[in-house]
């Protein structure tokens, strides 16, 4: 066996180096790129925020996907591992006792004993199929990275959707309440108006199943939201029995464009879920090269030194053997293993191929109808607030008209029928402007730490008294 000079160890391990300072940074830099933050605040400072810390703790989606990330970044190092230098040390102790009848004292052997120390250096120079292993990895830790953010955008918006949930129920609860409430207190006024003659009791009849009506709807909608409430305590194991209502001042940023094209390239750069099939592409790639390197040569650097001690007829005896080399490895027949391996690989980068043009068009459809709907949902919010203005002039001159006998209390109830309708109508806009923002910025690249900011602050906190149930 050729053996290799003491300069040309020292330049094959000064590459082998370079070569691990190449391969690791990248990990390094994909972890620290992809790990978004698990909690975004240590001090919860209002309702929500409050429900995304507690639900980031417990929530079972997102902790399998940071299982998932956490072990895939571990298999990250044991990929690596094979590429790296390998060093063995080896520690053999024996004593041998010989024994024969009839032997003389020329023929019989003599009782031994001694240790073996054995160290044995080995490393990869040419491996494909290692590296590509090791590239391989990385794009899968890269792949659930996103994947572990896409978990955390996912549990921000079923919260916000049901938070939301619960305010529209909330709000109908209010309406219905308030509704409740004046029938009852006009009924009164009617009853006592008839019992005079001033009224009719067609009057007194009309009020009375008008309220049974509310009444009926105000236990249902009651009913309703403390189930929402159980649902949403029960996702992120955390007692909650009340939220904020949305500020009235609330007012979402405009975006900085309305160019569908703009977003639609953002979201194709940007978007967790497209990147995370990019890097399954990527990984699905390398199998392919794995697969087709499956007989290709490969070479190993070995040094070997043997240090043997041992004592024969108390006598000391020490040796000891180096050894240097290159091994040189051909995978002549395997069973038909590689071709099989390589169908399988092809397969299934078609299938990733497929996932990510799945995913694309998906954004190309997506991304355009929500820049649209945030146009719109900011045109029909503003509509909506002024026919909600309307309608509160008109209460409030139905009242005066009403106190002076010029409008009956038919006229006056249309009048607040419409104002809750119209109030309604307004949270229901706001809410669905507000999910289709989440959605928007899901959609173009993940929730940062400015967008999420926003949404912390849509909750009114004056007067806002967590521990008492509004149901």
């Amino acid at each position: 066996m050729k053996t290799l000079t003491r300069n040309t160890i020292n330049h094959i391990f000064k590459a082998l180096l370079a070569l691990i300072v190449t391969l690791m940074a990248p990990l390094n830099v994909a972890a620290a790129e992809n790990i978004l933050q698990e909690s975004v605040v240590a001090d919860p400072k209002n309702a929500l925020q409050e429900l995304v810390v507690a639900a980031q703790k417990n929530d079972d989606q997102l902790l399998i996907a940071k299982a998932q990330f956490e072990a895939l970044r571990g298999q990250a190092g044991e990929g690596i591992a094979p590429i790296l230098p390998q060093l063995r040390l080896n520690v053999q102790s024996s004593q041998i006792d010989n024994s024969c009848t009839g032997c003389t004292a020329n023929t019989a052997q003599p009782d031994s004993s001694g240790t073996s120390t054995r160290i044995e250096f080995t490393q990869t120079l040419y491996d494909p199929v290692k590296y590509r292993t090791f590239s391989a990895t990385k794009a899968r830790v890269e792949q659930f990275g996103y994947q572990y953010g896409m978990a955390q955008n996912s549990l921000f918006t079923r919260l916000l959707d049901q938070y939301l949930n619960i305010l529209t129920e909330a709000d109908k609860l209010r309406t219905i309440g308030a509704q409740r409430d004046r029938l009852s207190k006009q009924l009164k006024i009617v009853s006592t108006m008839a019992r005079s003659g001033t009224r009719s009791r067609v009057d007194v009849a009309e009020i009375a199943a008008n309220l049974a009506l509310s009444q009926s709807q105000y236990e249902f909608s009651r009913i309703t939201l403390r189930s929402f409430y159980e649902g949403l305590s029960a996702s992120i194991k955390l007692d909650i029995k009340n939220l904020p209502p949305i500020r009235r001042d609330l007012e979402l940023e405009e975006l900085e464009s309305y160019n569908t094209d703009y977003w639609t390239g953002v979201a194709l750069e940007k978007n967790l879920g497209f990147l995370a099939r990019k890097a399954e592409v990527k990984a699905a790639v390398e199998d392919v090269k794995i697969s087709n390197r499956g007989h290709v040569p490969t070479f190993d650097l070995f040094a070997t030194y043997v240090d043997r001690g041992a004592t024969i007829d108390s006598r000391s005896v020490q040796t000891s053997q180096t050894e240097v080399g290159v091994r040189f490895n051909v995978p002549i027949y395997t069973g038909g293993r590689v071709f099989a391996s390589i169908r399988t690989a092809k397969a299934r980068l078609d299938e990733a191929e497929r996932r990510l043009n799945l995913v694309r068009i998906e954004l190309v459809t997506i991304v355009p109808s929500l820049v649209r709907q945030i146009k719109q949902g900011e045109e029909l919010i503003k509509a909506s607030k002024s026919a909600l203005d309307a309608r509160a002039s008109i209460v409030e001159q139905t009242e005066l008209r009403y106190r002076a006998g010029a409008d009956d209390i038919t006229d006056l109830l249309l009048a607040y029928e419409r104002l809750y309708e119209s109030e309604r109508s307004y949270y229901t806009s706001l809410y669905s402007h507000i999910r289709n923002y989440a959605n928007f910025y899901v959609r173009v690249g993940g929730l940062n730490e400015d967008v999420v900011a926003r949404f912390y602050e849509i909750g009114e906190l004056e007067n806002y008294d967590p521990t008492k149930p509004v149901y």
